[in-house]
């Protein structure tokens, strides 16, 4: 366990105050969503931002929390497909953020207001930039004639604060702290031999922390000026001892000088930035909570905090310090429910209203994965609970945005299964295995593809590897890893557990081994694995194919399904204390006896298309023998031991695919076992669609 496991944890759990942020903007907004991970404008250097590590860290920070593809491209389709409510309440989650103080007066195209942001945060107040309020000010109009003076705009500057609400007012968008800009302005050497009583009297009145940009701005701004020490003179000043200055953006790059500042002023402090874009939120709250860790464990190591005094100081600067400072009726807290801010945050309702249409795939006699598309309405209204009509005649026939996937189940009539179901027939088994013999079939799939691109020959298309990279090779992981990424993002994000991903021996192909799970989700998970491949790689202007034996001078792939039998949670295959010759129990024996005693029929199943027998072929590594091996790559059945075993014990079996279609159906027809188990009407189904393929 990781030393400071505690320290990290109590850093990760506390509910940030974020003292210093700008409103979010529409999706639509004019403010492009790049912008979001870089402070370019425009031009070559906007242009340039993608290739920058920060940029490409942030992306990928991104992409991790919505479960997306890890490109930008990928994540602003996302975006749009959940919309802004929802992509907010993930990141304001996933950041644990309690409470937010805003300043409106930085001008954003379609900016939310301050009421729509407490959809999302528990406390929402307001900071007023004291510069938008002058220009307010002198921007309103005034009678002919009219001059201003100094006087006149103190007097008309006091009198328009008085009219705001402040946080002792109780109303909305109340106002807990005032901003200056004078950075970008005037600089921060301000000027404090003004003499104007009333003003300074009345302004004291209000009690306000101040908030100061400091350090780095735009481009316009002169970083000279921006040196926070350039305020020792209004902090040694008398008159302004009691002020509260808040120096925002860490004074960056000016952060030493900040932290002197800080160290020798009890009034200042200070605070972070967010803005336009909700993911910005995200990544300020998860780089404070890193950075924070990192310096509070080195106190640690170096032997000057405890990890108790560590937490304490943590939560002072994650909340109660921004608390205190301004004020603010908000209770300082560490959330139990809080998520690590580097998991993935999907919403179950979020994504339900973010789907238009939900996609039902069921597998035909012949494998083939076959849908119906209806409108996500009616499909929670109606198909719930009465289904889609379908003909019988398709169990004998030879992902998009904004849509869902479910595996449907075929009956006649509500809660009545179709014999011709090929999961009803799955669930029969696996009952059999449970009822007479409390067993539970524990199974994990390897899928091997090839990625295919297309060329033009002859004036012809034509799809060919997408490359002749060796086995395991980095150049060819390299070569698709954006489209690799995509896929294991959208496998995370059903769940679903991907152990190893690899390029294989052949041109162009790859494996993609899933975890081991209850056979009944393994062989669902296996469905969506091939559909999210497929769809992946058209989205990517490649296609996929699983066929076992795409050129006859290369390499075939394979599907590789690991098993184990479980009986109360505990693998029985294994033999205990030397008891087997071969490592294995006697329920282990006698399940590897039944499988080899009916492999041919089973072939039927495991290669049901001619092609399939092009793969079975010897010195391939394919199966082509019936016999069985340890750990035997050319034995169509080889027992395993995994990391972590003793080893000579088996844990599980691996059955590959073993010489034609027409044999594997003869052998079928004979085999009344199968029959009886997988009943009549489903196997004259797949029969006669295999005996039609074979011909």
């Amino acid at each position: 366990m990781e030393e400071f496991a505690e320290l990290r944890e109590a850093i990760e759990k506390v509910e940030l105050v974020d003292g210093h942020c700008h409103n979010i903007g529409a999706l639509d907004s004019a403010l492009v969503f790049v912008r979001a991970f870089t402070e370019a404008t425009g031009g070559d250097a906007l242009s340039h931002a993608p290739h920058s590590l920060s940029f490409k860290r942030n992306v990928r920070e991104i992409a991790e929390l919505y479960g997306s593809g890890n490109s930008l491209q990928a994540v602003e389709e996302y975006r749009k497909c959940w919309g802004l409510e929802r992509i907010t309440a993930a990141c304001f989650k996933a950041a644990g953020i309690s409470a937010i103080l805003i300043d409106d007066g930085l001008r954003l195209d379609k900016k939310q207001s301050i009421d729509w942001h407490k959809l999302f945060a528990p406390f929402v107040g307001r900071i007023l930039r004291i510069e938008t309020l002058a220009e307010e000010i002198l921007d309103s109009e005034r009678e002919a004639g009219f001059t201003w003076t100094l006087d006149k705009f103190t007097q008309a500057f006091v009198t328009n604060l008085k009219s705001y609400p402040f946080s002792y007012s109780g109303v909305a968008e109340e106002i807990v702290g005032l901003k200056s800009i004078a950075a970008y302005r005037s600089g921060l050497e301000i000027n404090t031999h003004v003499h104007r009583q009333d003003a300074e009297e009345g302004l004291s009145k209000f009690d306000l922390p101040m908030q100061i940009h400091t350090g780095f701005g735009d481009k316009d701004l002169d970083l000279r000026l921006a040196n926070p020490l350039c305020l020792r003179f209004l902090l040694e000043d008398e008159r302004f001892s009691k002020c509260r200055l808040v120096l925002l953006h860490a004074s960056y790059p000016f952060s030493k000088e900040a932290s002197y500042l800080a160290s020798v002023y009890p009034q200042v402090m200070f605070s972070t930035d967010g803005y336009a874009f909700p993911e910005t939120y995200y990544l300020g709250a998860k780089k404070a909570r890193q950075c924070i860790f990192s310096v509070l464990r080195d106190t640690c190591v170096d032997g000057d905090l405890t990890v108790a005094e560590a937490i304490e100081a943590a939560t002072d600067i994650l909340a109660k310090n921004a608390i205190n400072f301004y004020k603010i009726n908000v209770v300082a807290k560490s959330s139990k429910n809080l998520a690590p801010v580097n998991s993935s945050v999907i919403e179950k309702t979020a994504l339900e209203n973010a789907v238009s249409l939900i996609r039902m795939i069921w597998i035909d006699a012949s494998g083939q994965h076959r849908c119906r598309v209806v409108p996500a309405k009616r499909f929670h209204d109606v198909t719930v609970k009465d289904g889609v009509g379908l003909t019988f005649a398709c169990m004998a026939m030879s992902s998009m945005q904004h849509e869902e996937m479910v595996l449907a189940d075929m009956h006649i009539r509500p809660g009545e299964a179709w014999e011709y179901c090929p999961r009803e027939a799955l669930r029969r088994v696996l009952k059999v295995l449970k009822d007479e013999f409390d067993l539970v079939l524990d199974t994990g799939f390897e899928s091997e593809f090839l990625l295919l691109k297309s060329v033009s020959r002859d004036g012809k298309e034509d799809w060919v590897p997408i490359d002749s990279a060796p086995y395991c090779s980095t150049s060819g992981y390299d070569a698709v890893a954006p489209l690799l990424h995509e896929i294991f993002s959208s496998l995370q994000s059903l769940n679903i557990k991907v152990e190893q991903l690899h390029a294989e021996s052949g041109n162009g192909q790859f494996e993609l081994a899933m975890g081991h799970t209850i056979c009944i989700d393994a062989a669902d998970d296996l469905i969506f694995t091939r559909e999210i491949i497929r769809a992946t790689a058209r989205k990517h202007g490649l296609l996929a194919t699983f066929v076992p034996k795409f050129a006859l001078d290369d390499i075939g792939s394979g599907s590789h399904v690991h098993v184990s039998l479980l009986q109360n949670g505990k693998n029985v295959f294994m033999a205990s204390g030397g008891s087997s010759q071969y490592g294995m129990s006697t329920i282990g024996e006698q399940f590897m006896a039944g499988v080899l005693e009916h492999l041919p029929s089973i072939l039927a199943f495991t290669a049901p298309i001619p092609n399939s027998y092009d793969r079975l072929q010897p010195n391939t590594w394919s199966g082509a023998y019936l016999c069985w091996g340890k750990e035997n790559r050319e034995a169509p059945i080889r027992t395993a031991c995994p990391p972590g075993i003793n080893d000579g014990s088996v844990s599980n079996f691996e059955i590959k695919l073993p010489q034609s279609l027409s044999e594997s159906l003869e052998a079928l027809e004979k085999d009344k076992a199968l029959t009886d188990l997988l009943g009549e009407k489903l196997l004259v189904a797949i029969k006669g669609v295999r005996k039609f393929v074979s011909c």
